[in-house]
C-alpha cells in the first residue's frame, strides 16, 4: 500500500473525529440578553473543558501521526503470508 494513502486516510479519520466534536455543541435555545448567554456559558464550563482537551488531544495524535508517517521511508503489507 503506498505511504501517501495511508497518511490520506489517518488525515480524514482525524478530521471526522474533530468535526463530530464540533457537531456535539449545543447552542443555547432563547437567550436574549448578554447576563443570560454569561449564565449558560459558565453553566456549561466543564462541558468545554472537556471539548476543549480532547480536541486538543486529537490536535496532538494527529501531528505524531503525520510526523511518523512522514519519516517512514517503506510501507510493507503486514499478514501477506
Amino acid at each position: 500500500m503506498k505511504k501517501n494513502l495511508i497518511e490520506g486516510l489517518t488525515v480524514g479519520i482525524f478530521a471526522i473525529a474533530m468535526t463530530l466534536l464540533v457537531l456535539t455543541i449545543e447552542l443555547p435555545g432563547n437567550i436574549t440578553a448578554e447576563s443570560s448567554m454569561e449564565t449558560h456559558i459558565s453553566s456549561l464550563a466543564p462541558q468545554l473543558f472537556t471539548y476543549a482537551l480532547s480536541f486538543i488531544l486529537l490536535g496532538v495524535f494527529w501531528r505524531l501521526t503525520t510526523y511518523t508517517l512522514r519519516r517512514l521511508k517503506v510501507l510493507t503489507q503486514g499478514f501477506s503470508g
